[in-house]
């Protein structure tokens, strides 16, 4: 017996309250791989947001990246409140399109609505734009955002590995300056994004020396 829509919505409430995030994730791919998200949409309040985050996720997990910007057009024709979570689905869509107008529109909107004050939602900003090799919008964003933690470090550090070997310089400065202009220190997963910035640049005897 095939669920029908409400039967989802009943249990996507119920495994995020659990906080079963792997199991909302394959619920949400089960509605786009069934074909269910037009039922989703009309049987459910239009102006809830739920609805339509669960459908723009699911669409940006099986790679329907088209798709996702699609539905979210339609979300702000229904005059729908988005939030940090619709966001984050929209730029990891936006990082597998080829379309730097689609980002930047992306990127106005995040800064119209107020959400560059959002670390999640900047710290995703920066993986779109190293994924799309986009290293100076990345840097900007960087280098705009007020509170930068250890995760936006990482994502930084690994944006000049994703761009280009000539970069480790910038990638070296930027993590030398966590270090001394913040006093952060660097976790394992800081270390590992150097050692692959420099591995991917052949410097693999200044990344034995970085572990040792």
């Amino acid at each position: 017996m095939t669920p029908d829509s409400v039967t989802l919505r009943c249990l996507l409430i119920s495994l995020e309250a659990l906080q079963l995030m792997k199991c909302v994730g394959s619920v949400q791919c089960f509605i786009i791989r069934h074909e269910f998200a037009h039922d989703w949409l009309r049987i459910h309040c239009e102006q809830d947001p739920l609805p339509w985050n669960v459908l723009l996720s699911g669409l940006e997990k099986v790679g329907h990246s088209e798709e996702t910007l699609m539905y979210f057009n339609q979300m702000l024709g229904s005059n729908v409140k988005f939030s940090s979570v619709t966001l984050l689905c929209l730029l990891n869509a936006c990082a597998h399109l080829a379309s730097p107008s689609k980002r930047k529109s992306i990127h106005g909107l995040i800064v119209r609505t107020g959400f560059h004050a959002d670390a999640f939602v900047c710290t995703a900003l920066i993986k779109m734009y190293a994924k799309c090799g986009s290293l100076p919008a990345a840097r900007l964003v960087f280098s705009e955002l007020a509170e930068k933690d250890f995760v936006s470090w990482s994502v930084a550090i690994s944006a000049y590995g994703c761009a280009h070997s000539l970069l480790v310089e910038d990638g070296w400065q930027c993590f030398e300056s966590m270090i001394r202009d913040h006093s952060l220190v660097p976790k394992l997963e800081h270390y590992g994004c150097m050692v692959d910035l420099l591995g991917r640049a052949g410097l693999l005897s200044k990344a034995e020396e970085l572990i040792s």
